[in-house]
């Protein structure tokens, strides 16, 4: 089993001491998503900027790039895969004898990852999605509305 400690993560300095303080640890209380921080907060420069408006003008002919329509396609989809997933989660509750006052806030959402979650997809790309429901909503149910 690992331990736990590497699932934990502190953005508190490291004591100048230890002879590994830099300036990305001594950036305190940051908003650490996922095991580890950021390799740097630092904005672009100005060659980076130049750099990505190089090569989304070398892309653009292509058509890798979605309209402003695709893009709001996109989002419905989210949006309908939502109210579909928040609607299953409280039918199952409501089968599983839960009061309708409790059913109504249980929760579950719908989140997105991969290339989506990063802005870059291209057009035409799938959305990777996970459903996360409450503990008393299980695979089991999922599949015997499915099949």
């Amino acid at each position: 089993m690992w331990p736990a400690s590497q699932y934990s993560h502190s953005n508190a300095p490291i004591p100048p001491n230890s002879g590994k303080a830099n300036e990305h640890q001594n950036q305190q209380n940051l908003k650490t998503l996922g095991m580890t921080s950021a390799i740097s907060m630092a904005g672009p420069k100005p060659i980076d900027i130049e750099k990505t408006t190089e090569l989304k003008d070398s892309l653009a002919p292509y058509g890798v790039f979605e309209s402003e329509q695709e893009m709001h396609h996109r989002m419905e989809v989210l949006g309908s895969l939502h109210r579909l997933v928040r609607q299953w989660i409280r039918e199952e509750s409501l089968r599983k004898n839960m009061p309708p006052s409790v059913a109504d806030t249980v929760g579950g959402n719908i989140y997105t990852f991969g290339s989506y979650r990063l802005g870059v997809h291209h057009r035409g790309a799938d959305i990777d999605a996970l459903c996360v429901a409450p503990r008393h909503i299980d695979r089991t149910d999922l599949l015997c509305v499915v099949l």
